[in-house]
């Protein structure tokens, strides 16, 4: 991190490990911390951070939307400051500007969007973090560490991005699955849900499935996860367990007709 730089973050569970130690160095690092989510979704949010940054002010004058308003708010400092980002952003307009330096990217010019970073790139951050004592071949599976450890799952998941997008899915299910060596929970899902999609364009439905199950077992929730296991299972011809599963996808989506279709496909002789 640049001293004299801004650092943008969203109060996001996978954020936390990161911007929590700088929250309270912040005076001795020469880093000022800007939170945009949830606190700029509401008017009073800008008044407050105005107080520091007076360039909230024209930003929220122009309106257009808390996304809209951000970005331009982001605009505005970036004359006066190196400005930085967590890995998260919620912001689809900001988050394509922000180019990744390890766990903190750099948000560029608006309208430049910025490539994800290579393997090579993500492996050498790795290689200088080295993370020790907390990563290895089988790192600790304690609840704290599942929390701390959500955000470096994120960043080894990034160069899948840019393969999938070139249309290599098999070298971004690979990469996908190299991420997975990290210990998390939600981020993990994604990850799982990510290696699921991947594999059915493939047509392994058997790794497909047991990606998307997976996944659905964290994020109990999610009607998608559930339906998407049952399609996959659906396609070995294992029509118990598929209905079990689109039965969970019904409960969550009563209203789904792609649900429901393969609910129908799955009780049938």
């Amino acid at each position: 991190m640049v001293a004299g730089s801004v650092l943008m973050y969203e109060a996001e569970y996978t954020s936390w490990p990161v911007y929590q130690p700088c929250l309270v160095e912040e005076s001795g690092m020469g880093v000022r911390l800007l939170m945009t989510n949830p606190l700029l979704a509401r008017d009073y949010g800008w008044t407050r951070i105005a107080r520091e940054f007076p360039e909230a002010r024209a930003a929220f004058r122009e309106g257009g939307g808390t996304e809209r308003m951000v970005e331009r708010l982001a605009d505005l400092l970036r004359r006066r400051f190196t400005l930085t980002h967590l890995e998260h952003c919620s912001f689809p307009g900001l988050d394509a500007r922000i180019r990744m330096r390890g766990l903190v990217g750099i948000v560029g010019e608006g309208g430049v969007s910025s490539p994800p970073p290579g393997s090579g790139e993500v492996d050498g951050w790795f290689r200088r973090m080295r993370l020790r004592g907390l990563f290895g071949p089988e790192p600790p599976r304690d609840e704290t560490v599942t929390t701390v450890l959500e955000p470096y799952m994120l960043l080894a998941s990034l160069p899948g991005e840019g393969e999938r997008v070139r249309g290599n899915v098999k070298g971004a299910v690979g990469i996908y699955r190299r991420a997975l060596r990290f210990p998390g929970r939600q981020v993990r899902a994604q990850v799982l849900q990510k290696i699921g999609l991947g594999e059915a364009i493939l047509g392994n439905h058997r790794e497909a499935g047991e990606a998307f199950l997976e996944a659905a077992r964290i994020r109990r929730t999610d009607a998608d996860l559930w339906l998407n296991s049952g399609v996959a299972l659906l396609k070995q011809g294992r029509k118990a367990e598929a209905a079990s599963c689109l039965e969970s996808a019904l409960r969550l989506a009563p209203g789904s007709q792609a649900v429901q279709s393969a609910l129908r496909d799955a009780l049938s002789p």
